[in-house]
């Protein structure tokens, strides 16, 4: 994008820079709104930048795409719901003049209906005109007081006037921002009743909202902005604070972008409110004094409150929010029950649970099976319920709190970075066990550290790549979900910083049998090899987790800095656990995302055959023919072509007899070049882990024992996955004189 001057629409306050991290979610917004049919959710956190990416779709449109009409409209503020339509109307109408007759100006000016008929142009004008008699509100006839029936029809005949305007030729695409408020106002079925009808209607549409909310409520094709990672939210802090006239050093620039967790609503807030007082942001004292400011009742504290409220604005009912909080972080309470809010509270159940729905909506908490706790780590909006509660319930002194919340604050600083720091040079506990799923079968090397330690430890990483292919092989369990261990076992965060500890829950099949398998895994910091106590200790810590939440087949799985000494490895291995270096689960990750290559193999210089052949008699000499062509291109010795052959050919027959293949159909890949030979041979129906040969007759059973035995003593590696309906057998020759 030019960062350099543009015309000004709606995102005339935001730089192009300003929108970082978030391109892909506005291309894709603006392609829909220009090719799409419907209506699609736009699920964004609070203060993640969805009226932003509205804002900046509406501008492409009108001053680059210009092949649709852009209406924005945001359901935020008060009023009933003939003042909504009205406000709907207006906007559909003032929005499409100042676009066709390129005037941006309009969007702005605050015009009235009837200055806007009037320089509308001539074609359109009458449209317009009919539009606003027939489609306003005020000249509805329903009585106001006749409830949710009456909303309903006085929106609908508001909005119905987008897909009037598209039959007439106009092209219109809606940019509605805030429905979450929209369905807080009027009803949970009226926001259901009117967004179906858009979308029958066939009127495109942007519905952009709390994404808990629209998660729950919306059937709509949804897509998300998601959140900031810490270096984004550097940069966009870097971009916010020079608006206002800061240039933060690059630790006071971190400071604030991980303490707002990302919010850009709240980062802009901070600095405006530092720049309307001339605060100095210099250091972490003075940075930290004016968090302190701005949670106590500054531009944050309005903003958090504003949100708030959309929880609930009852005096009653917001008081009960501030001491849940409290309560929740001051003890070893994890989280609170419906039953025991309204025992507690005497709300009734019915508007306890409303309250939980809403407080998860806005993200103060979490609900989880009807309970409801405070979300993980540090957040203003803790930061500021946690300081109303002292202050309004507690009634302690505003300037002494507010002098020991700066000192303590003041004091978290540098721990707070230091922790995002180890975060991100952490291994990412929980996307690397997620990687055990993409290949089942790894060097035993890559994990246990008794023999990488034995064969590998010191050697470069080239040498291991080479090595490790001729190392014995062992099977993963398929991972299917990973969390932080804290998130099911709270106390775990007594030992383990959130990053440094996950639980990963697969299963493990073969020909015999299936199970379900649990790996809980450990980051441990070390300086050197960790001896048998502290191993011990790991392993009492992770098994009291596994205990403690009833987790079935687990495994533990310790990675230490520096690996373990052999006397701690003989005391996990007596306890089923698995000890690696860290070095060794960086290798691992590389090996599991296919990066396990010679640097010099790195270039492309093979050929990647695919084909697809029907499970017909004779029909894998076809395969075997191609195969012969393609290593004798690439210079295979004789013995080596006659090899992979006869390991193809079992490989097909093994497909066809066993699978019971629906399609009847063997899906082959062949990727060569001078120095392997790789044959992939995939098909559906029953997976070699779902059936056990014995099953099949005695003799069924030895005639697939021996073909993968064969497979097996042909070729260099042979590993078999399952797919979700299917089998792949993976078979690799290298060549004999690669060099």
């Amino acid at each position: 994008m030019s960062t350099g001057a543009r015309k000004e629409g709606l995102s005339r306050c935001y730089r192009d820079n300003h929108f970082i991290g978030r391109e892909a979610v506005l291309s894709a917004a603006i392609g829909y709104l220009t090719t799409g049919s419907g209506g699609l959710a736009l699920l964004a956190a609070p203060g993640s930048g969805a009226s932003e990416l509205l804002f900046r779709s509406f501008d492409r449109l009108f001053f680059v795409e210009k092949t649709v009409i852009p209406v924005y409209f945001s359901f935020a503020g008060t009023g009933s719901a003939e003042q909504l339509a009205a406000r709907f109307i207006k906007s559909l109408i003032t929005q499409s003049v100042a676009y066709l007759i390129s005037d941006p100006k309009l969007l702005r000016a605050g015009i009235s209906i009837e200055e806007a008929l009037k320089i509308a142009p001539a074609k359109e004008a009458a449209l317009f005109r009919g539009l606003w008699r027939f489609h306003s509100p005020k000249f509805s006839t329903v009585d106001g007081d006749a409830g949710e029936l009456a909303t309903l029809e006085v929106l609908s005949r508001s909005f119905d006037a987008a897909a009037r305007a598209n039959a007439a030729g106009l092209k219109i695409s809606l940019l509605l921002d805030d429905v979450h408020l929209f369905a807080r106002n009027h009803g949970q079925t009226v926001f259901e009743s009117l967004f179906d009808s858009l979308n029958r209607n066939g009127v495109r549409f942007i519905a952009a909202g709390y994404r808990r909310f629209l998660y729950n409520a919306s059937e709509l094709p949804a897509t998300a902005i998601a959140p900031l990672d810490f270096t984004d939210s550097a940069k966009a802090t870097s971009v916010i604070s020079n608006r206002f006239g800061y240039n933060l050093s690059d630790e006071v620039r971190d400071l604030v972008a991980e303490q707002f967790q990302g919010d850009l609503r709240l980062i802009e807030a901070f600095f405006r409110g530092a720049n309307e007082l001339g605060k100095s942001l210099s250091d972490f004292k003075n940075t930290q004094f004016h968090y302190v400011e701005e949670i106590f009742g500054g531009r944050c504290a309005k903003v958090i409150d504003r949100r708030l409220n959309y929880a609930s604005s009852d005096p009653e009912e917001v008081r009960m929010v501030l001491e849940i909080a409290s309560q929740l972080s001051e003890s070893d309470l994890n989280a609170l029950t419906v039953e025991s809010a309204v025992e507690r509270f005497g709300f009734g159940r019915k508007r306890t649970e409303k309250l939980f729905s809403r407080l998860n909506e806005s993200e103060f908490f979490v609900t989880d099976a009807g309970k409801l706790r405070l979300p993980a780590g540090h957040s203003p909006q803790k930061d500021r319920l946690f300081a109303r509660y002292r202050l309004e319930v507690s009634g302690e002194n505003r300037a002494l709190l507010l002098g020991k919340t700066v000192l303590r604050k003041i004091d978290e600083a540098p721990g707070l970075l230091a922790a995002r720091y180890k975060a991100i040079h952490s291994l990412n506990l929980c996307g690397l066990l997620e990687d055990f799923s993409l290949r089942r079968e790894v060097p035993e090397a890559l994990i246990d550290y008794c023999r990488f330690a034995a064969e590998f430890k010191g050697a470069p990483d080239d040498e291991i790549i080479r090595e490790t292919r001729n190392e014995p092989f062992i099977s993963l369990p398929t991972i299917v979900f990973s969390t932080a261990t804290q998130d099911i076992y709270p106390p775990i965060a007594r030992s383990l910083a959130r990053e440094k500890c996950a639980v990963g829950f697969g299963f493990r099949s073969n020909p015999e049998t299936r199970s379900d398998e649990i790996w809980i895994a450990a980051e441990i910091n070390s300086k050197t090899e960790i001896d048998r106590e502290h191993a011990e200790f790991w392993c009492d810590r992770l098994e009291m987790a596994a205990l403690m939440c009833d987790l079935p087949e687990y495994r533990i799985w310790l990675v230490a800095t520096e690996g373990f000494t052999p006397d701690a490895l003989a005391a996990m291995k007596a306890r089923g656990a698995v000890g690696s270096s860290r070095r060794q689960a960086e290798l691992l990750r590389r090996f599991l995302r296919g990066e396990f290559v010679q640097p010099e193999a790195r270039a492309d210089t093979g050929e990647h055959v695919e084909i697809t052949i029907p499970m017909d008699e004779n029909a894998e000499l076809i395969a075997a023919g191609i195969v012969e062509e393609l290593a004798k291109k690439h210079n295979y010795d004789p013995k080596s072509i006659n090899q992979i052959k006869t390991a193809l050919i079992e490989a097909f027959i093994n497909a066809a007899e066993h699978s019971l293949s629906p399609d009847r159909k063997i899906y082959q890949r062949f990727d060569v070049d001078d120095r392997k030979f790789t044959v992939t041979i995939s098909n559906r129906g029953i997976r070699l882990a779902d059936v056990s040969p014995a099953a099949n007759g005695s003799e069924r059973a030895k005639r697939r024992g021996w073909g993968l035995e064969l497979m097996r003593r042909l070729m260099d590696e042979v590993r078999i996955e399952e797919t979700d309906d299917g089998t792949r057998i993976r078979m690799t020759k290298f060549a004999v004189n690669p060099d």
